[in-house]
């Protein structure tokens, strides 16, 4: 997308040299063959600018458009690679809550579990209600490895976003991204409206 962007700038700047004043020279020698014969040199500069030519006029406006266009693709990708970086970044946090929340849940029910044991052994309950305690910690388990799983996925998605080795160790130290001032904020509705109605006048 750089490499795009610098050639629709050359692009701009070959179509505005056009209209740039240029100076050409010419010069011939002419040498006598005989000693009769004079020598002389003819030399003349030209300097010539195009005044108007309409079809040099729209390519330049073209050109300028493609290279704005450009220049706006560039950051977009910017601002959806930092939008990926962000949503990686929570599911993170978003996982590591849910491991939090399934290991208090495995306590309870290793809890429940200790209690029904104690009910059984003093027959005030039957070994059906054991039963189903125990399978309700093993399903809690379960949902606790696959939140690790997703936590893992969610790590290897943040390091392939960044560029980084699937197998880099990190921590993270903060549970909240600071949302940079975006520029586009400081200009109102009007100011939208106008480069919306230069650059599409169907808008209007």
């Amino acid at each position: 997308s750089l490499h795009r962007l610098e050639q629709g700038y050359h692009g701009y700047r070959a179509s505005k040299n056009y209209f740039l004043p240029s100076l050409t020279g010419a010069a011939s020698l002419n040498v006598a063959k005989e000693q009769e014969e004079q020598h002389y040199l003819n030399g003349a500069l030209r300097l010539t600018q195009p005044v108007y030519d309409k079809v040099a006029y729209y390519s330049l406006k073209e050109s300028q458009i493609q290279w704005e266009q450009l220049r706006l693709e560039v950051q977009q990708e910017i601002c959806d690679l930092l939008f990926q970086v962000r949503q990686a970044y929570y599911e993170i946090i978003l996982h590591q809550a849910h491991l939090a929340v399934d290991q208090t849940i495995i306590r309870l029910w290793e809890n429940e579990l200790k209690r029904q044991q104690r009910h059984l052994e003093l027959g005030a309950s039957i070994p059906y209600e054991v039963n189903q305690t125990q399978l309700h910690l093993k399903n809690a388990w379960i949902d606790f490895y696959a939140t690790q799983t997703d936590i893992r996925q969610s790590q290897i998605k943040l390091l392939t976003v960044l560029g980084l080795s699937p197998d880099t160790n990190f921590h993270l130290t903060e549970k909240d991204i600071p949302l940079p001032e975006l520029i586009c904020q400081k200009n109102d509705a009007e100011q939208w409206k106008e480069w919306a109605f230069h650059y599409r006048p169907k808008l209007k």
